[in-house]
């Protein structure tokens, strides 16, 4: 599998699905950061737990 790194974020990181390779992007959650969704958020693609999602920098 491929993964892209997200040219958008200034900070120099990304959240990414470790199962499935989901890339969160804030843009597409109403602009609302991954530290701030609610701890019961799932990915939107596989369904796991936020805590299955990993800190990418790039």
């Amino acid at each position: 599998m491929k993964i892209q790194a997200v040219k958008s974020r200034k900070d120099g990181f990304y959240y990414i699905c470790s199962i499935c390779g989901y890339v969160f992007e804030p843009a597409e959650h109403d602009g609302v950061a991954f530290e701030d969704l609610p701890e019961d958020w799932k990915c939107p693609r596989c369904k796991q737990s936020k805590d299955k999602f990993n800190k990418a920098y790039y």
